[in-house]
């Protein structure tokens, strides 16, 4: 008909438009720059980097996503065991747990409001206290997504400034969503799990600081390498700024976003399956010393992103 006709030609109109926006080409030629001068950039992964990978395969062996919080403490624990230098978990754990058997036994006391069930309740797992037990056996940084809706206040880490340095215009948000206070509190970091994403979707940078209700605060990232290096806060200094986290030191974008790069072939960096710590298949030696990111390549967590 019509009318459908006349709406695909102006969605095509539409998204041909964000194509050949200049900026969006600009984006796209510095993509291919960078792609053909990977091999040769004197840029390499860490070797004392590693990833945990919530894959296909641990969903098969585990079961479907999202996992019950034990099962998330016991894969914690895990890589806290191997004594890393700073786990992350690239995960929201929003709201409190509502699936292990505690949680469950407690819902059913309030639904049927029998006192026994909640006695009951004390002597089962609970999932919230089983994981936040296991942040407290390493250094590891949470995650929480920028929300207009969320919370204003956030857990913080000092960011001195010194001889006037500042940043530009960053990422900004009236709100975030993070995990409950029972989860935060244990927690040695929190940073932002939050990407942008250019006119054409594409995600070519990821925060170092955003700002949350004028307050300025680390992404995930940043925060983790923070928690590896020892480091109490970070220091902004000088103009233009660098930032300073424990002895590294680096010249910070004013929109506080640090672009992304490809690697060259044969540099990706170490992955576990996360099945394979969980069943003690894995050499778990390889996380000794090791800044660690725990995350999902499943499709079925839902957060990938070109």
């Amino acid at each position: 008909p019509p009318a459908i006709l006349a709406g695909l030609c102006a969605g095509l109109v539409v998204a041909l438009a964000g194509l050949f926006q200049p900026t969006t080409w600009r984006e796209r030629v510095f993509d291919g720059m960078l792609a053909t001068v990977a091999h040769v950039r004197p840029v390499g992964v860490a070797q004392s980097f590693v990833l945990v990978d919530i894959d296909t395969a641990s969903l098969s062996a585990i079961g479907p996503w999202p996992w019950r919080r034990e099962v998330m403490a016991k894969l914690v624990t895990a890589i806290a065991q191997a004594e890393p230098a700073a786990v992350a978990l690239d995960i929201l754990l929003a709201e409190p747990d509502s699936r292990s058997p505690a949680a469950l036994a407690r819902s059913l006391a309030a639904e049927t409001g029998r006192a026994d069930l909640g006695a009951l309740a004390q002597t089962l797992v609970d999932g919230d206290v089983a994981l936040a037990d296991a942040l407290t056996l390493a250094p590891v940084a949470l995650g929480y997504v920028l929300d207009p809706r969320g919370r204003t206040e956030m857990p913080e880490t000092p960011i001195l400034s010194r001889d006037g340095a500042s940043f530009g215009t960053l990422w900004p948000s009236t709100g975030a969503t993070g995990p409950p206070a029972d989860l935060a509190r244990p927690a040695a970091g929190h940073g932002v799990l939050s990407l942008p994403g250019d006119g054409d979707g594409l995600v070519r940078r990821a925060p170092l600081m955003v700002s949350i209700a004028g307050a300025v605060r680390p992404g995930l990232a940043l925060e983790t390498l923070r928690l590896a290096q020892g480091a109490s806060a970070y220091l902004v200094a000088g103009d233009p700024a660098r930032l300073s986290v424990g002895p590294l030191d680096r010249p910070v974008p004013r929109d506080g976003m640090l672009r992304l790069a490809p690697l060259p072939l044969g540099a990706e960096p170490k992955t576990l399956s996360a099945a394979t710590l969980l069943d003690g298949r894995a050499d778990a030696s390889v996380l000794k010393d090791a800044t660690v990111f725990v995350g999902g390549s499943a499709a079925e967590l839902g957060g990938l992103r070109a």
